[in-house]
């Protein structure tokens, strides 16, 4: 079974992310939530609400008061907007509230909401009921396995010792106001508690694989770190997923967990022994495609897309890169059987980037491969009729979908990648996702060049070594990540010839420090 995961669309689902969509073969289509939801909303309401005490929410103006009644309304016909385009899906569809979704009560409270909400929540549920089916604390057991939903986000969803003193210390809460909340937090967690202990017990005895399904990520993982830039000063750096979720998934252990809420966390993680997916936004054109195969127990493999791109890591500097066209990037040490190549670039002629054996196994008729003067000796011999293209830095390729920019790579302070030898990296660019590789580098002052391309409504992703001795240290791609500023960060140059998993995983944590999103993919 395929099953398409997309949510936090807030207000937004193109037809060309729809399209995008509808090119993949899936059976279902699970969501996160956040139909709902609009950017001058989300502005006004972390610039006039959060982190305010009620003295100053009583002070709020009028004007904006009433300005926010016409966004929230806004906010709804957008939604159902939504929802009305994902009906072209034509597929089964299940999801949970988002925290931007209209509730006719609060899950937790059963505090009903009144007045124009309320009207407005009747209107977006009775569109929802006639087309898809809300999870919300719910359990569907399907064909292959079961599914349980989780629902809107709880943050912090857990209680600490002293919260009182902690909501008035950061918070400048009032005593009693922090109180009250407190309160109110206690029963909703053990409101949602209980829910939460019965719907996965229920699925438990179903003996089945189990996917999770909730708004918000646990609380404590890689996904929920809020690393953006436009990300309120009290919530920059933070953890804000759900503890909640984090004790129900070590307890009741789901093969897979499906979430999002903080949109740049975009990516893959584990929690235990739960494959975890912070699916991304699809008002940043995200989504992500889950294939279940079954054996005894469930076996989940997530495909994360950029728009509507794969990027896969082979391991050290090799990358393969699937839309229409399949794309490799310096493939070394590759299994057998991966898809034939229309396109291979290749940054050097050292043997763990331009290898001939692992070119050999990749080649079909007509591939086009892009290198270096120095690495084509090496691949003169193949049986197969091929096209070679001999690039130095500068160069740009057209192929119509693929547009490629031939950028340098050299050793500022080392002798192994002498800038003389005219060797690259590439700026690959389709649609509206750009994908830098760096090839074996340095920091180096044409990086400066490429801080104009992170864009709003494109997706820049850096491919950066961080092995040390032949290219940058961890420390020194952070360097390079600050100076382009990408949307995403991905370590490479390690695990084989020189480096390792805690050169990457340091690489993740200094970017984390610096704001930079940073992940570091699974070897396919």
């Amino acid at each position: 079974m395929k099953i398409i995961a997309v949510g936090d669309f807030h207000g937004e689902f193109s037809e060309k992310l729809k399209r995008k969509i509808l090119k993949n073969d899936f059976d279902i289509t699970l969501s996160n939530g956040d139909f709902c939801g609009n950017e001058e909303l989300s502005k006004l309401s972390f610039k006039y609400y959060y982190g305010k005490s009620k003295s100053e929410i009583r002070k709020i103006p009028k004007q904006i008061k009433n300005r926010e009644k016409k966004l929230e309304k806004k906010s709804i016909k957008d939604g159902i907007n939504v929802l009305q385009n994902l009906k072209k899906l034509n597929k089964p569809f299940y999801a949970v509230h988002g925290n931007w979704d209209p509730i006719f009560w609060e899950w937790d409270l059963g505090v009903e909401e009144k007045g124009y909400k309320y009207r407005f929540s009747k209107s977006f549920h009775k569109v929802f009921e006639h087309n898809f089916e809300f999870m919300d604390f719910k359990v569907k057991n399907l064909d292959n396995f079961v599914l349980v939903g989780g629902t809107s986000s709880t943050h912090p969803g857990m209680l600490r010792k002293n919260m009182v003193k902690r909501m008035i210390k950061k918070w400048k809460m009032a005593k009693k106001e922090a109180e009250e909340y407190v309160s109110l937090l206690k029963k909703q967690i053990r409101r949602r508690e209980k829910k939460y202990l019965s719907v996965f017990q229920k699925a438990k005895k179903l003996n089945k694989p189990i996917i999770f399904l909730t708004h918000n990520a646990p609380y404590g993982t890689s996904l929920d770190l809020i690393t953006s830039k436009k990300a309120h000063k009290l919530a920059k750096g933070q953890h804000y997923g759900s503890y909640l979720e984090r004790q129900m998934i070590l307890k009741f252990k789901p093969d897979l967990v499906i979430c999002g809420h903080i949109h740049e966390r975009f990516g893959k993680d584990k929690l235990g022994k739960s494959l975890l997916v912070n699916i991304g936004s699809a008002s940043q054109g995200n989504f992500a495609i889950l294939s279940e195969t079954l054996k005894k127990k469930g076996l989940f493999f997530v495909k994360m897309k950029f728009g509507d791109i794969e990027l896969h890591w082979l391991g050290h500097s090799g990358f393969l890169i699937k839309n229409s066209k399949v794309i490799y990037i310096d493939p070394y040490n590759i299994k057998e059987g991966l898809e034939k190549a229309d396109i291979i670039l290749i940054t050097h002629s050292h043997y763990d980037h331009c290898s001939v054996a692992d070119i050999q196994k990749i080649i079909k008729e007509g591939t086009r491969i892009i290198l270096t003067a120095d690495s084509q000796s090496k691949i003169t011999r193949f049986d197969i009729p091929i096209n070679i293209d001999v690039v130095e830095s500068g160069k740009e390729i057209d192929l119509r979908e693929v547009k490629i920019s031939v950028l340098p790579s050299y050793n500022i302070d080392k002798s192994f990648h002498p800038k003389d030898e005219a060797w690259v990296g590439y700026l690959v660019k389709i649609d509206d996702v750009l994908i830098y590789h760096a090839g074996d580098t340095d920091v180096i002052p044409e990086m400066q060049k490429l801080t104009g391309y992170k864009q709003k409504g494109k997706q820049f992703i850096a491919l950066l070594p961080v092995g040390g001795r032949f290219t940058m240290t961890a420390e020194e791609a952070v360097e390079a990540a600050k100076i382009i500023q990408p949307d995403l960060a991905i370590p490479m140059h390690w695990g084989s010839v020189v480096g390792s998993e805690e050169d990457a995983k340091e690489f993740v944590e200094l970017c984390e420090e610096q704001g930079i999103n940073a992940k570091i993919l699974e070897k396919i």
